[in-house]
């Protein structure tokens, strides 16, 4: 029953997804490749924010279970006895299986759209360019992308050589002569969290910048246009 309240909400999201789809969208006009790569960015964009409460309250439920267990254990009591439980369960309540396996999907779609693919930056890039033909936006897109994922593969190397010189891939190699069978689970998880250690690096940095600029630059934009 619990589950179901949770592809109830997803079912929701979908369906508010698509009225804000068709809203401010016009699929008749605009390519097929823009109407599913944005349904699937706002999708997972409001998963994140219609979900992330569910996940909150099932964490405190799990951490008020647990501090009830210990505190029964310090006092010899049996929580099978309890006829008023302390901890209450959220209405929607899941497995923690269920909505690790919705957080892998959203994060590493967002992932793949983003860095491997490069769907939507290019997307972005070939909308804002100001060439008069499609293979100018093109090429301007390809080339923006370029300085901007060139930058990002630095951090990423730098990562990697870090990681190296730390011992995280020298670990993997010993595993690799001690258990042949181990070898490709331990270097998918050392590549994983490198991956996604130079990906939130990078969005820090970022964010750091553009909320410099923005405190900056907005201001002042807000004083020159009342001066006028």
């Amino acid at each position: 029953m619990t589950t179901g309240l949770l592809v109830l909400e997803v079912s929701a999201i979908f369906f508010l997804t698509l009225l804000l789809l068709k809203k401010y969208g016009n699929w008749r006009q605009q390519h097929f490749i823009v109407t599913v790569s944005t349904l699937i960015g706002w999708f997972f964009s409001f998963v994140i924010i219609f979900i992330l409460p569910l996940d909150i309250a099932i964490t405190f439920y799990n951490r008020c279970l647990l501090e009830e267990a210990q505190l029964s254990a310090e006092k010899n009591l049996d929580i099978g006895n309890i006829t008023d439980p302390i901890c209450k369960k959220p209405v929607a309540f899941v497995p923690n299986y269920v909505l690790l396996q919705l957080w892998r999907i959203v994060y590493w779609t967002a992932q793949i759209l983003t860095w491997l693919v490069i769907v939507l930056p290019l997307m972005q890039s070939y909308s804002n360019a100001g060439d008069f033909s499609a293979l100018g936006k093109l090429r301007s897109a390809i080339y923006n992308n370029a300085i901007y994922y060139g930058t990002y593969f630095i951090v990423f190397f730098m990562i990697l050589i870090y990681a190296a010189v730390k011992g995280v891939v020298l670990n993997a190699s010993y595993y690799f002569d001690y258990f042949p069978g181990r070898m490709r689970d331990i270097f998918r998880e050392h590549l994983k969290v490198i991956l996604i250690s130079a990906s939130n690096t990078w969005s820090l940095f970022l964010l750091v910048v553009l909320l410099g600029y923005g405190l900056i630059e907005v201001p002042r934009q807000f004083w020159q246009m009342g001066n006028r």
